[in-house]
């Protein structure tokens, strides 16, 4: 969960406005993560790149 955090906020950072919110809750069986940046842009899908290395994974 860790990496997935780090991984969150770091997308949050870099493609963002640079200020963002990071919201962790636990459940009894789930502990939900969820970030949100002001942008009014919606996230689009992408191939990952698996050459460069610029990204697509998230």
């Amino acid at each position: 969960m860790v990496l997935v955090v780090s991984e969150l906020v770091a997308n949050a950072l870099v493609h963002g406005s640079g200020t963002y919110t990071l919201r962790l809750r636990a459940h009894p069986n789930v502990i939900e993560v969820a970030a949100e940046d002001p942008s009014p842009t919606l996230p689009r899908m992408r191939t990952p790149d698996l050459i460069d290395g610029t990204g697509g994974f998230g």
